[in-house]
């Protein structure tokens, strides 16, 4: 049933994009097999931000390549293409096939990646955001609510907290995924964390109420001063690439900053 959900309710996509990352182009391959995106003159001097992107659950595996194709990488691509790179390191890390980004085992090798590249690229240690769709929707809510102040902003895509009903658990789930109420106990551990989340309005594999119960209960509590929600109109499920091009939206989370 664990792997029933994972595969196929929290799917990531049904299509790739066709362009293959070049080291040329701001791509490289990291030591770990995840991907790394640099804008065009990049130079560890301009200690640029640091996002960390999380794919969908049909990206994971041993293929770290899938992890370009959807959601933010083809967005970097049109980005270089209209003249304006995203000014930031990117992190694609890939989650192994049969887990979860929010277990354990997952969330360790997202937080050593994360480490990592913040030395390898000297990126800004005040801002360092997390994003991603689908299961990286899941997982961008619960790794930072597993880490507070780790990062300075999260961009949680089409995710949630709890799974369908009838759907189990994961065995690893984090502690508040198991309280009486588990979305205000994750928006206790969020705290002040700015927060921009994004779903589709008719998205019939993770409920738009999923962010919706999260976002009220952290507006309830009052901590964070940066907390957005938008939703797309007919858009089901694959509501990445609206959101990832939402005007305002990468001006907003660069100025978000936390204490190193």
């Amino acid at each position: 049933m664990r792997s029933l959900w994972l595969g196929l309710v929290l799917l990531g996509a049904c299509a790739h994009s066709s362009f293959v990352p070049q080291k040329e182009h701001g791509w490289s391959q990291r030591s770990d097999g995840s991907y790394i995106y640099t804008p065009p003159g990049f130079s560890p001097a301009q200690h640029l931000p640091l996002i960390v992107y999380l794919h969908g659950a049909d990206e994971r595996g041993n293929q770290p390549l899938k992890v370009t194709q959807v959601g933010l990488g083809p967005t970097l691509e049109r980005l270089v293409a209209a003249g304006t790179p995203l000014q930031a390191v990117v992190l694609f890390p890939q989650c192994p096939n049969g887990r979860f980004w929010a277990e354990t085992v997952a969330m360790k090798q997202v937080l050593d990646a994360l480490d990592s590249a913040q030395t390898e690229y000297q990126t800004d240690p005040t801002r360092v955001y997390l994003t991603g769709n689908s299961m990286g929707g899941y997982g961008s809510w619960i790794i930072a609510g597993r880490n507070p102040g780790k990062v300075a902003a999260i961009v949680p895509i089409c995710g949630g907290l709890m799974p369908p009903p009838g759907m189990p658990l994961p065995k690893d789930a984090a502690s508040f995924a198991r309280a009486a109420d588990p979305y205000t106990a994750l928006a206790e551990a969020l705290g002040p964390t700015p927060v921009w989340a994004f779903h589709g309005a008719d998205d019939w594999v993770v409920s738009p109420k999923e962010d919706r119960k999260i976002i009220a209960a952290m507006k309830l509590r009052g901590e964070s001063k940066e907390i957005h929600y938008t939703e797309f109109p007919k858009t089901g499920h694959w509501s990445w690439d609206k959101a990832y091009a939402e005007p305002g939206l990468w001006p907003w989370l660069f100025a978000q900053t936390r204490k190193p």
